[in-house]
């Protein structure tokens, strides 16, 4: 028996870049899944863009819960040119915006 397998392996981060999709494998690990959301996320590096989102249940706490398991997962967040709800909800987590070549992104500080 390879000794290698009976050691507990920590949980896998999400390694690869690019669209994280609804009740993908990616998505159901962050919750990111059709009964809560519509739209799609993006990884990069370390960090997962809040590209497109749209809770189906608004105020009911799904996006907060979704940034803070993305946050427990040792990523950060960024979200690219919000609309006027979502600048506030980013602006209560402590996040502010700033240029990110020519488009202004929300981020933490």
């Amino acid at each position: 028996m390879n000794p290698m397998m009976t050691m507990t392996a920590e949980p896998k981060r999400i390694e690869t870049d690019g669209i994280i999709k609804l009740d993908g494998k990616r998505g159901k690990r962050l919750g990111f899944t059709s009964d809560l959301f519509d739209g799609y996320l993006w990884k990069r590096d370390k960090r997962i863009i809040i590209s497109f989102i749209e809770s189906r249940d608004p105020g009911k706490g799904h996006l907060k819960a979704l940034f803070d398991r993305i946050e427990s997962l040792g990523y950060t967040i960024a979200v690219p040119t919000p609309s006027n709800r979502m600048r506030m909800i980013c602006e209560k987590r402590g996040m502010t915006a700033r240029m990110e070549g020519d488009c202004e992104m929300m981020v933490k500080r």
